[in-house]
């Protein structure tokens, strides 16, 4: 006797099991990325209570010499205040200036095909950024390939490659220079 598997269960009830078996694995899905999401805040919370902590004490000290800047004392005193003042500006400053990490990935999804790229170099800020990279590429079309494609990303207002560059007909050490406001 051959015995046969019959579901007992009717379409509509393993429908409704389907449904709330997916509803579970959403929610787990959507709980995990919650729990990711505060464990990512909680370990910048360190970074952002230290700039700011390290701004206002600047700026507690600054209060200070305001108020004990004596008559003898005004011509060292002012100076000690702008310096301090300066100082708590560029602490600032950290806080708003964007993140390199973006530009360096933009940069580096440019196809480098022959390319060794060896060396990053980021200077300058607002709409006078400069990054200079550094590196080896196999032979002049390669080079000319990502020279060609590092002037062709938009927020690249000009990519500067000396013509000593194609000099050599392979192994070729390059530096190119981007300049712009280096925003992706």
């Amino acid at each position: 006797m051959i015995a046969k598997h019959t579901n007992l269960i009717s379409e509509d009830r393993i429908r409704f099991f389907k449904r709330r078996y997916y509803l579970r694995v959403l929610t787990v899905l959507i709980s995990i990325g919650a729990i990711l999401l505060v464990f990512q805040g909680i370990l910048l919370l360190p970074t952002y209570l230290y700039a700011r902590e390290s701004a206002d004490a600047l700026q507690k000290e600054i209060a200070l010499f305001v108020a004990t800047n004596g008559r003898e004392e005004a011509q060292s005193v002012s100076e000690r205040i702008a310096s301090l003042e300066d100082k708590a500006q560029s602490i600032k400053s950290v806080l708003t200036t964007p993140s390199v990490s973006a530009l360096l990935r933009s940069v580096l999804a440019v196809p480098q095909g022959g390319i060794e790229v060896s060396r990053f170099s980021i200077s300058g800020s607002g709409s006078e950024r400069r990054m200079t990279i550094s590196g080896l590429a196999a032979d002049r079309e390669s080079l000319r390939d990502f020279h060609a494609s590092l002037q062709a990303l938009s927020f690249v207002e000009h990519a500067d490659l000396p013509l000593g560059a194609y000099a050599l007909d392979s192994e070729i050490p390059f530096t190119i220079t981007l300049t712009g406001p280096l925003t992706p």
